[in-house]
Formats: structure tokens, sequence, C-alpha cells
């Protein structure tokens, strides 16, 4: 029987560099031989995530803050659940998963909502129960929660993506969303920050970004036990 893989996360605000951190953590993972399969969430190529996209890339329900923060959650907790038994597998056979978004953003994005630190506390311990409970997907070895300011977030995202989905061109929205990725490493301790944005504003390079990430991942993976190249 294979060892139990490990499971990475990398979270964090629109345009905070999640897709190209996926890119260069799994790169760098296949460069050492290990097997590492990758997910996104949304699954915007399954079925499970159609709810979820018509809220967030249609607006099919109404602006980000007519929908309520639960139900927005259940939107991506079912298309999760659908994803979960792909992670679940590769963890079987021994693979490390990297995963563009997981659990984290339904926190961030949803709870943003809500005003009241206790109450939104209380959405966290309610959508555990509901993911890690109810659905049982996986929890994640490490949480890597990057971060920019919204107004860089959202600058990026619409360039990348042509057009804004309700979150991302909401900034009041984003700039809730990134303050509360910002509480996150306060309140999990598998989650850790990872700044993109110097205090002096200079943004940056995603390689600088990549060692910063490595160097919380590379602990987790206990590379330190890998046999010596040839």
């Amino acid at each position: 029987m294979a060892p139990q893989g490990k499971f990475i996360v990398v979270d964090g605000p629109d345009g905070a560099g999640k897709e190209t951190q996926v890119r260069l953590v799994v790169e760098r993972i296949r460069g050492l031989g290990l097997p590492v399969e990758k997910i996104r969430f949304p699954q915007y190529e399954e079925k499970s995530a159609g709810p979820a996209i018509r809220y967030v890339k249609e607006g099919a329900y109404g602006k980000v803050n007519e929908v309520p923060a639960k139900a927005a959650a259940l939107l991506y907790a079912v298309d999760r659940y659908d994803g979960s038994f792909k992670i679940r597998r590769w963890l079987a056979e021994g693979k490390i998963v990297v995963s563009d978004r997981y659990i984290p953003s339904n926190m961030a994005h949803q709870g943003c909502k809500i005003i009241d630190a206790a109450e939104r506390r209380e959405f966290f311990r309610w959508l555990e129960e509901v993911e890690y409970g109810i659905f049982n997907c996986p929890r994640a070895d490490l949480n890597v929660v990057l971060h920019v300011p919204a107004e860089v977030g959202q600058r990026r995202a619409n360039l990348r993506d042509g057009q804004s989905d309700v979150h991302q061109s909401d900034i009041s929205h984003l700039s809730a969303a990134a303050a509360v990725y910002l509480e996150l490493p306060s309140v999990y301790a598998d989650m850790v920050l990872v700044r993109g944005v110097e205090p002096d504003g200079r943004e940056l390079l995603p390689e600088e970004i990549h060692e910063r990430v490595w160097s919380l991942i590379a602990p987790v993976l206990d590379l330190a036990k890998l046999p010596a190249a040839p």
C-alpha cells in the first residue's frame, strides 16, 4: 500500500497569483520526480459547479451581497464534495495534491458578508461542519494564503479575465474578502500568510513569491527524507 499523500492548498483573494503559484509548485514537485496532481475550485468543467458559476459569473441570483453567506457557501461546498472524491483517491495513491482555492475561499468570500466578528467565527464553524463533517472533504496539510491589497487584485484580475464576475466587479466585496483572508491565519494554525506586496508598495515577482511559498511547502512534504539525486 502506498503511503498517504500530502494535500497542499494555495488560496487567497482574486488577483493574488494563485494560478501562477500552483503552476510553479507543481512544476517544482514534478522536477523532483514526485507524483503530483492539481485541482481547481470551482471546477468549471464539472456539472457540480453549475450553481456556483451561475452565482459568481452570471449574477443569476442577484448582486454579491444579496445572496446570503450560507446560501452562497453551499453552492461552492457541493462542488467541493464532488471534487473531494478525486482528492481522496489521489492521496490514497500516495500523490501530492495541489489545489487552487479550497475551503478558505468560502470562508473569506462568504464570511466577509458577516460584519460582526463573533458571528463570522460562528459562520466559520458552521462551514467546517458542512465541508469537513457532512461532506467529508479532506483537510489540507497546509493552506498557503496569498495576499495582495484589493485594488491590486482587482486590477490584475480584470487584466487577466477581460470581464469581471460579481466578486471582481465589487471593490467593497474584494476589500472585505481580503481582510478576512488576513484574519484566517490568526484563527487556523494550518493557514499561513504570504504577502505579495511589500510595505513600500512594491509588488513581488512571481519567482520571489514562489520561494516564500516553497519554504512553507518543503517541510510539509518532508523533502529532507528523499534520497539524494544521483
